[in-house]
């Protein structure tokens, strides 16, 4: 729809579909094939991973985790679609349909500054995102887990600093869009770092309790534990500085830049508040590719979001994410009665759970949080 609405004519508008058209065949053809599998860089694959998902689900070979991040993905790229083609028949480039006026949609002198992006351009660039991304750490996690220190070197730089950091910048910069106001960078209120402290050094132990329960409902694979495994003895051998940095830290910085940045201030000028925040929390859901995790990490999104909107500043946010993430690697090196406190000792048996006590007091640390980042100043439709 996008494409063809440029056209001034029904044969006209064939023409240019028809690159669309064929476009859309190629990789239907491709995956065609008995030995392509619904696995790895084809669970993303535009339109492709919907051929092999139907296959499969004929067969009865497709697990459930599969075919959640294909529904996932293609209405990803939908919703980006239909945001592009809403957007473009808005313009007088479409209106008119003048060829000469098409250069306004792409060249930068015909653009107007703007204080935030819109929502078709947020929407493609996160569709944009997501499958090289996926591809990124596909191609660095999937084939082993040796040398995962370097592996997690060469995410952090390809996925948080580029990807999530550089092109949003860059994006931005292009467009004419204020970066300032788009990424919420400015100081919150004073009260507000007191609240995100309180979250951070709580919010760890609340979610590692609900996923001790999901695993008892859900247990895991053999496959995926001896992997755990696998990791977890690789990084007990990195300096804890190294980890906090390319786990918590990197992660942090740049996640709240593109997913409570970026994104959310996209999304908040077409939806309501709360509209807003879960939509965004979502989508930072599907982009960790792992389907046992996305409920919790959908959770810590609507939070981190909520974070950002109350306090008008993206920094708080970095900084809860950063104690979050910080919680795994700071714990697992202290004394090892901690952990084992904690229920976090691979491979016990019989396998221990967080203490109730321990849970209550950080639901109370957690609620205590919350409360201050409500009682700071809402955001107005000007700032917000």
């Amino acid at each position: 729809v996008a494409v063809a609405s440029f056209a001034r004519t029904f044969k006209e508008a064939q023409n240019y579909v028809m690159p669309v058209i064929i476009g859309a065949l190629i990789p239907s053809a491709a995956v065609s094939l008995p030995s392509v599998r619904l696995e790895g860089p084809m669970l993303v694959l535009p339109v492709g991973n919907m051929v092999l998902l139907t296959r499969e689900l004929f067969q009865q070979t497709c697990p459930w985790s599969s075919v959640v991040i294909v529904m996932l993905s293609t209405t990803l790229y939908a919703v980006a679609a239909i945001a592009l083609a809403a957007k473009l028949f808005g313009q007088e480039a479409v209106l008119f349909v003048d060829v000469g006026s098409y250069k306004t949609l792409i060249s930068r002198r015909f653009m107007r500054p703007s204080s935030t992006p819109s929502l078709s351009q947020t929407l493609i660039l996160v569709a944009l995102l997501f499958p090289v991304s996926f591809y990124a750490q596909n191609y660095l996690m999937a084939s082993s887990t040796e040398n995962l220190v370097y592996k997690f070197k060469v995410i952090v730089l390809v996925q948080f600093v580029v990807l999530f950091g550089i092109v949003p910048l860059a994006v931005c910069g292009y467009l004419k869009i204020d970066v300032a106001n788009t990424f919420r960078l400015r100081l919150p209120p004073a009260r507000a770092w007191l609240g995100v402290i309180l979250l951070g050094s709580s919010s760890f132990l609340i979610a590692h309790w609900l996923l001790q329960i999901q695993s008892w409902i859900l247990p895991q694979s053999e496959a995926w534990k001896e992997t755990e495994r696998r990791i977890s003895s690789q990084l007990e051998t990195a300096p804890l500085w190294l980890l906090v940095l390319l786990l918590s830290i990197a992660p942090a910085i740049a996640e709240e830049l593109l997913f409570r940045g970026f994104l959310l201030r996209g999304l908040s000028t077409s939806m309501r508040k709360w509209s807003a925040i879960v939509t965004a929390a979502a989508i930072f859901g599907v982009f960790h590719f792992m389907v046992e995790r996305m409920p919790m990490t959908t959770l810590l999104g609507i939070v981190l979001g909520y974070v950002c909107w109350q306090t008008r500043s993206i920094l708080p946010g970095m900084l809860m994410h950063a104690m979050h993430n910080a919680w795994l690697p700071v714990v697992s090196s202290l004394d090892e009665r901690i952990p084992r406190a904690l229920g976090m000792v691979e491979g016990q048996h019989p396998p221990t759970y967080i203490s109730v006590l321990i849970v209550l007091g950080a639901v109370v640390v957690f609620a205590a949080g919350m409360l201050i980042v409500r009682s700071t100043p809402r955001a107005s439709a000007v700032d917000r």
